[in-house]
């Protein structure tokens, strides 16, 4: 007969019982193998397993047999508590006192002529058998349990128990008590006193309403919360202090008076109606929403914030946008504004009709709606542009790239429009633009009269799609190059090669 090995594998698990009752079964699994390592499939095979305590060779105190088959992969799968007996009962079994062992025997022809395999050590997972313990435990129902003492009144008199409560009163509410927070005072309710709550550097927790807000103490560092509306007919400066973190709430006025902030100050969810802003470059707004505000602070930061109808026309400078919304708001300078929604606004200065010449900076990754924009030095990448038209003046220089550009509303006859009077330096490069609509004519449009040395322009890698005109050049002493450009059903490029014009390579459609 062949010699026959076995692979046993790990005991995987138990098997748990929804009414808390602990089997007494362990799942058990073995692989069959002959001599040359070749599985043993589909064959019926006879096992004998012990449990043996102390040591390998220790006593016997439980034993089975089972009668099984192979499956294809040579794999039996057994219960240990589930054969026949031989000697003990599983559930004699006390495995809290182990180590316990396995003794595995095999007939590979399905007898009872057990050859053994081997010995393997039982480690924590079969100890869980002694968990059947937890069995016993309390129902909660003191009359269950076993033992119990006769006379509960003897246990009246034993030190470390109350024998009498009594709080010398009948109110069994009156000892409860709540806590509140006024600014930086924390209360205990029913008397209990008032402690106040350092924040750290001396700081404090500073709440400003509608009641107080003009007699308030605040200073650098302070934390700020602002509670519902707060009205102010005068400017405010309660807040100028350096370092303040302000949230909530919302300050309204009739539309002169100025909120003042500090140096290195963030203000978070706060509106502002009928007010103007006096803030530094270091202030940082999040979530706040302006609405009739005519001045927003100097260079100070946005992220997240909402203006509505906001026309600020001091020369000071609005500083970095981001993530907002501005609907109807005229702003005459900004440093430059990103991934945010702009409908119906005039963002830089009009250089036609003001001897201010204004410029609002770069403006990326924008989705902007019938609005005008008034640009020198900086660029404008990767907008969607629905009814827009920029205007590039006196000096101007940057790129214009990646934008779409579609429709354009009453008024506007370009996207695109390049006036260069009084201009001594220039250098606009314009590509990878895509220009769609009948209404413009032309997309884009050169005009004025430079007198200076320096003026190039580059209009390359565009589609224009519809129209008569892509691009016109009515100005003089301008040289520029239009190349690779595709034009699709628009019925001319609109410049030709001269002295001052480079044009190759244009595809027509």
């Amino acid at each position: 007969m062949k010699k026959i090995l076995i692979s046993i594998a790990t005991i995987l698990a138990f098997n748990v019982l929804s009414y808390a009752q602990t089997p007494e079964k362990m799942q058990y699994q073995a692989v069959a193998r002959d001599n040359s390592g070749a599985i043993i499939a589909n064959q019926s095979v006879g096992f004998k397993i012990a449990i043996v305590q102390g040591s390998a060779n220790g006593t016997v105190v439980y034993e089975e047999t089972h009668n099984s088959s192979t499956n294809a992969f040579g794999l039996v799968n057994l219960q240990i508590g589930g054969g026949s007996p031989l000697t003990g009962t599983m559930s004699a079994i006390d495995w809290s006192n182990g180590p316990f062992y396995v003794k595995t025997y095999l007939d590979a022809n399905g007898g009872t002529n057990y050859q053994l395999m081997g010995t393997s050590q039982l480690l924590s997972v079969p100890y869980a058998l002694h968990a059947k313990s937890a069995d016993n435990t309390f129902s909660g129902d003191y009359n269950d349990l076993s033992n119990k003492p006769t006379n509960l009144s003897g246990f009246t008199n034993d030190a470390g128990y109350i024998t009498s409560p009594d709080d010398a009163d009948a109110d069994p509410t009156n000892e409860l008590q709540t806590l509140s927070l006024s600014g930086s005072d924390l209360t205990l309710s029913n008397g209990g006193g008032t402690v106040t709550l350092p924040l750290g550097g001396g700081s404090s927790i500073i709440v400003i309403d509608n009641t107080n807000y003009n007699n308030v103490t605040v200073t650098n560092d302070d934390v700020v919360n602002i509670q519902g509306t707060v009205t102010v007919s005068a400017n405010y400066t309660k807040l100028n202090n350096d370092g303040m973190s302000i949230s909530g709430g919302k300050f309204i006025g009739s539309g002169t008076e100025e909120i003042r902030f500090g140096n290195n100050s963030v203000v978070k969810g706060v509106k502002f109606e009928n007010v103007t802003i006096d803030a530094h470059r270091t202030t940082v707004f999040i979530g706040c929403k302006f609405t009739n505000v005519s001045s927003i602070g100097f260079e100070s930061a946005f992220n997240g914030c909402e203006f509505y109808n906001c026309n600020t026309t001091s020369v000071l400078k609005v500083g970095r946008i981001v993530n907002s919304k501005l609907y109807q708001c005229t702003i005459p300078r900004m440093s430059d504004i990103s991934n945010s929604y702009i409908s119906n606004c005039v963002l830089g200065g009009d250089y036609g009709s003001s001897s201010n010449l204004f410029n609002i900076g770069n403006i990326t990754g924008c989705r902007i709606f019938n609005s005008k924009l008034y640009s020198r030095a900086n660029s404008i990448t990767g907008n969607f542009c629905d009814g827009v038209a920029i205007y590039l003046y006196e000096g101007a220089f940057g790129t214009i790239s990646g934008n779409e550009f579609d429709g354009l509303y009453t008024g506007l006859s370009s996207f695109i429009i390049i006036d260069v009077t009084g201009t001594w330096y220039s250098a606009i490069n314009i590509t990878g633009n895509v220009f769609f609509a009948g209404s413009a004519s032309p997309h884009i449009s050169v005009t004025g009269s430079f007198s200076g040395s320096y003026c190039t322009m580059k209009i390359s890698d565009n589609s224009f799609n519809r129209g008569s005109v892509a691009v016109t050049n009515s100005s003089s002493n301008v040289r520029m190059v239009v190349t690779n450009n595709v034009l699709r059903s628009v019925g001319s490029l609109g410049v030709s090669g001269n002295g001052n014009t480079v044009v190759r390579d244009n595809d027509s459609f």
